[in-house]
C-alpha cells in the first residue's frame, strides 16, 4: 500500500484507487439493488428490510445518482480536450452508452412477461401494451411535465426499477445542454434540448417530489457532479489520510442511521452521502491499495462493466423465476440472484460492451446524412 499526496487529480487507476473504488461502489451499489428486490421478492430475511432496516435497493439507486453526477462531470471536463466536441457529440454517446444495453432489455422483458402472460402467470397485462413499450423507449417514465397526461406512461412490464434511468437520462440531456450552452459550443440544439428535457429535472425541486419515491435526485445528481469540481480543486489534498477515510465511513453510517425505512428518499440526507462520497474520493487519491494488483483492478472494473446490464435486467429476471419456483424462499432468492447476475455477464457483453461501436455507428450514420454540411468525424 502506497500513500502519497498527488499534486494532480487524477482518475487514472495506475496511479490511484480512485477509479478502482468508483468502479467498486458501481458494482456494490447494483449488488445491493439486485438483493434488495430478490429478498422483497421471496420475503425472506426481514431484518435487511423495512421497519428494521430501509430498503437496500433504494439506497443503491441513490449511490448510483451520487456517482452518475461525478462521472458524467469528468466525461465533460475530459471532453472539452477533444477537438469539435460538443453537445451532439455528448449526446450521441450517452445514447450509445445508455441504450446499447436499455433496447435489447426492453425486448427480453417483453419476451419474459409475455410469456408469463401466455401462461396465466403475469400479473400486470395493462402495462405490456405497445403504447407503454415506446413510451418506455422514448424515457417517458412517469413524466412529469407538460402534456403529461398524455406522454406519462408507467414502467414497462415487469420491470418497475425502470422509472429511475428516465430520471437520470433527462437529467444527462439537461446538464449536458446546459453546460455546452454556457459555453457557447451548443448553438442551435442546447436551448431547444434544455427546454424539453428540463421537465424531469426540475421536478427535484417542486413540493410535490417531497415523500414520494426517487424524491429530489436529481439534488443528489447535482451534488455529484460539484464533488467532481471540488475533488478536483484539491480541497481537502492535505488533509490527515485517517481523518478523510474514518471521516466517509462515519458519515454513511449516519446517513444509513438516519435514513428512515420505507422512507428512504429524503433530501435533507442527501449531502450526508454526498459528503461521505467527496471524502472518499480525496482520500483514495492518495492510497493504492486495489490498484495495485492488475487482476484485481480488472476483476473489479469487469464487475461494475456490467451492473448496468443487471440492473435492466434483474427485476424481471427474478420475476419470472419466482413465477416457476417450488421450493425454500431463501433458496429461490438466492438463486434469483445468481441466475440475475449468471445472464447479465453474457447480456453485457452482446450489448453495452459494444458501446463504443454503437456511438462510432450513430456518427457515421448522421454523418452520412448530413454530408455536404460537415465530414464524418469521430464519436468513440
Amino acid at each position: 500500500m502506497s500513500l502519497q499526496a498527488s499534486p494532480v487529480f487524477s482518475l487514472d487507476s495506475a496511479a490511484n484507487d480512485t477509479s478502482v473504488t468508483l468502479d467498486l461502489l458501481r458494482y456494490l451499489g447494483a449488488q445491493a439493488v439486485c438483493i434488495g428486490h430478490a429478498i422483497a421478492f421471496f420475503g425472506v430475511a426481514d431484518r435487511f428490510q423495512p421497519p428494521n432496516m430501509p430498503y437496500m435497493q433504494n439506497l443503491g439507486v441513490m449511490v448510483f445518482f451520487v456517482l452518475s453526477g461525478f462521472v458524467i462531470a469528468h466525461a465533460l471536463m475530459r471532453g472539452l480536450a477533444r477537438p469539435n466536441y460538443r453537445l451532439d457529440t455528448f449526446i450521441i454517446e450517452r445514447i450509445a452508452r445508455i441504450y446499447s444495453a436499455y433496447l435489447p432489455a426492453l425486448m427480453l422483458i417483453a419476451i419474459l412477461d409475455i410469456t408469463l402472460l401466455k401462461l396465466g402467470r403475469f400479473e400486470y397485462p395493462s402495462y405490456l401494451g405497445w403504447q407503454n413499450f415506446i413510451g418506455n423507449l422514448l424515457m417517458m417514465q412517469n413524466y412529469p411535465g407538460p402534456f403529461k397526461e398524455l406522454l406519462a406512461v408507467p414502467s414497462f412490464g415487469s420491470a418497475g426499477q425502470l422509472w429511475s434511468l428516465a430520471v437520470e437520462f433527462h437529467i444527462y440531456l439537461f446538464v449536458g445542454a446546459t453546460f455546452f450552452f454556457a459555453l457557447g459550443r451548443g448553438w442551435p440544439w442546447a436551448l431547444p434540448v434544455m427546454l424539453l428535457a428540463a421537465a424531469v429535472p426540475f421536478y427535484s425541486f417542486s413540493e410535490q417530489a417531497y415523500g414520494v419515491p426517487g424524491a429530489g435526485l436529481f439534488i443528489l445528481w447535482l451534488l455529484g457532479f460539484s464533488a467532481y469540481f471540488i475533488a478536483y480543486s484539491g480541497v481537502g489534498r492535505h488533509l490527515p489520510l485517517t481523518l478523510l477515510v474514518l471521516g466517509s465511513f462515519a458519515m454513511s453510517a449516519y446517513w444509513i442511521n438516519q435514513t428512515v425505512p420505507a422512507r428512504e428518499y429524503r433530501i435533507e440526507l442527501y449531502l450526508l452521502l454526498a459528503l461521505a462520497f467527496l471524502l472518499l474520493v480525496v482520500a483514495t487519491q492518495r492510497i493504492r491499495l486495489l490498484s495495485i494488483s492488475s487482476r484485481l483492478r480488472d476483476g473489479i472494473r469487469f464487475a461494475a462493466n456490467y451492473s448496468f446490464s443487471l440492473y435492466l435486467i434483474h427485476y424481471s429476471l427474478i420475476y419470472f423465476f419466482k413465477a416457476f419456483w417450488t421450493g425454500k424462499p431463501w433458496q429461490g432468492a438466492l438463486m434469483g440472484i445468481i441466475l440475475s447476475n449468471a445472464i447479465a455477464i453474457p447480456f453485457a457483453y452482446y450489448t453495452e460492451f459494444r458501446h463504443r461501436d454503437f456511438s462510432s455507428w450513430i456518427g457515421k450514420l448522421l454523418a452520412r446524412l448530413c454530408s455536404g454540411s460537415n465530414s464524418a468525424r469521430s464519436y468513440e
